[in-house]
């Protein structure tokens, strides 16, 4: 477009996007372009939860390929090994409220969990609970190639799911 514009030295310029290469400070990521990923429920209730490109937030960047149906398991915060006390996550979808990459490690890289839902509003505002039907964006570590996945759910789908898990349904 810049040259079509009259630029006729524009160029495209390609870099390493190893996790390796550092630009002055910065550190590349590693590359990573999702194509599409959904988030559903199949029982008791089939449907579905979020999907990715409709809602781009929804997927939590940085997130890997699964495909996986497993039992939800409510963790509360879920960034400290208290909130998983009693509770078996290995191989399960975890909820959770605390930040991303605490939530990754506990649950997925220290019990084995297959991925979580989050509803972790990643920059805090003056305003940011007033809206229970926003989807925030979230993030996995860009350095971290063994990550699981995540995906980010609306404060009113997380409530109803856990009050749902509280009640002693299976989802």
């Amino acid at each position: 477009k810049l040259i079509a514009a009259g630029r006729a030295d524009a160029q495209v310029v390609r870099r390493p996007a190893d996790g390796e290469t550092r630009y002055a400070h910065f550190r590349s990521y590693h590359g990573w372009n999702p194509v599409s990923a959904t988030l559903e429920e199949v029982s008791p209730r089939a449907r579905t939860l979020a999907s990715f490109p409709e809602l781009p937030v929804a997927l939590a960047d940085y997130s890997q390929d699964t495909d996986v149906t497993a039992e939800l398991v409510d963790v509360g915060a879920g960034t400290d090994p208290k909130h998983y006390e009693g509770k078996e996550v290995s191989g399960r979808i975890v909820l959770a409220d605390g930040a991303l990459p605490a939530v990754h490690r506990l649950a997925c890289e220290e019990r084995g969990a297959a991925g979580f839902l989050s509803t972790f509003p990643n920059q805090r505002s003056a305003w940011w609970g007033d809206d229970r039907d926003l989807v925030r964006w979230g993030h996995l570590s860009p350095y971290q190639p063994r990550n699981r996945f995540a995906f980010m759910v609306s404060r009113r789908q997380a409530e109803e799911l856990r009050a749902r898990l509280a009640s002693g349904e299976k989802i």
